[in-house]
């Protein structure tokens, strides 16, 4: 590593007590390898190897692989209300479920071993794992990690910044519990990228707000490329947001977004044209917006409403309305009757049953003779009268 510190390899997460002792003198030979003694801190790395590699052996199966069902952490109580409603859980807890998660799948995939301890089982706390994950996706070659590490740190663990590990906190539980594809907390906390970027958004925010607007820009250029998302610094993000994908979101800088938020990909909160001033949308709480989907213009959204995937929307939409179309239209959300488009709350009407199609019967006279004609078909009348004179060419 660049301060100096050595990052140990595990070479297998599940070994005799013989091949333990074995990795572990490697590993305080590697240490010690470059012409003087191991310092404290390798030592120490190296005993952290050797108890890792103790619980890996521990229990399982034959094969080495864990079957035994995740625990989850239990709500300690519920925050919010509405269709983003997030179960509160503490710190601790998700740290601690995370650890476990990590160290079955250590045990079950031995190549992902060093990946796990270097990312989250090498470190104390969620806040320092994920300034780690957070500062090693955003690095280059002039912005080395151990100063993005450092920065995203400080923003987690400051007691005048809580907001900034509120958030990321109930962004997790929330991505945990509407995704339907993240299975396990570590699955969100280590690979979606779509959490990654609102984090790193949360920090950048920060730095806006300090007038740091050099530094916020940074942070921001740096998430665009890695993410593929566009948000701008000074944009207003509640807590609870699950960004599902992420892939081509750009929000505008006066955008504002309520708590419990659920987003798809490919969205754009813009602007509708205006030079300067608040030109961007107001977006309420617990609001869902399908994938591809435009608003545009400083245009709100009502709290618990959703947008259909690639909606246009440039009016207002009440609160607890479906928006839909191009450009689209409003529809009250009432599971106890039907949705009838533009109807007033609580006076929806049922939409008017399909007309069936005309029965031969019922079709007069004029109407079969010229769908008789258009057909080759000749009418009775026409029949009796004898075949019809043909004229002659000019």
């Amino acid at each position: 590593r660049s301060d100096g510190g050595l990052i140990l390899p595990l070479r297998a997460s599940r070994r005799t007590s013989e091949s333990r002792e074995e990795s572990f003198a490697a590993t305080m030979e590697e240490a010690g390898g470059h012409g003087r003694g191991p310092s404290a801190r390798a030592k120490a790395r190296a005993m952290r190897v050797a108890q890792h590699l103790q619980a890996y052996s521990d229990g399982g199966d034959a094969s080495g692989r864990e079957s035994v069902e995740m625990r989850r952490p239990e709500p300690e109580w519920e925050a919010g209300t509405g269709t983003g409603t997030v179960s509160s859980v503490s710190a601790s807890h998700l740290w601690a479920t995370i650890r476990e998660e990590v160290t079955l799948i250590s045990r079950a995939e031995p190549m992902l071993a060093g990946f796990l301890y270097s990312t989250v089982l090498a470190h104390r706390t969620i806040d320092e794992s994920l300034a780690f994950i957070l500062a090693n996706k955003l690095h280059c070659k002039v912005l080395p990690a151990k100063l993005l590490t450092q920065l995203f740190h400080e923003c987690f663990t400051s007691e005048e910044l809580r907001e900034i590990r509120a958030g990321f906190l109930a962004d997790l539980q929330a991505t945990y519990e509407r995704d339907p594809a993240c299975k396990k907390y570590s699955q969100c906390f280590l690979y979606f990228k779509g959490f990654h970027a609102i984090q790193t958004h949360r920090v950048a925010h920060h730095f806006w707000m300090q007038g740091r607007h050099a530094l916020a820009v940074m942070l921001q250029s740096r998430s665009s490329e890695a993410f593929d998302t566009d948000i701008h610094p000074a944009a207003k993000i509640g807590k609870g947001i699950m960004l599902d994908h992420a892939t081509g979101l750009v929000v505008g800088e006066t955008s504002v977004v309520g708590d419990g938020c659920s987003i798809l990909h490919s969205v754009t909160l813009g602007g509708s044209g205006k030079t300067g001033g608040d030109r961007h949308p107001k977006i309420g709480r617990d609001v869902v917006i399908g994938a591809g989907a435009l608003i545009l213009g400083n245009v709100r959204v009502g709290d618990g409403s959703k947008v259909g995937a690639g909606s246009v929307v440039v009016k207002e939409v009440p609160p607890m309305h479906v928006a839909v179309g191009v450009p689209a239209k409003n529809m009250p959300i009432n599971k106890n009757r039907h949705i009838h488009p533009e109807a007033p709350p609580n006076k929806s009407a049922p939409p008017p049953p399909p007309k069936a199609p005309p029965l031969a019967s019922q079709w007069t006279p004029g109407l079969t003779f010229k769908v008789g004609s258009w057909l080759g078909i000749r009418s009775a009348e026409e029949q009796r009268s004898g075949p019809k004179p043909v004229k002659a060419l000019p």
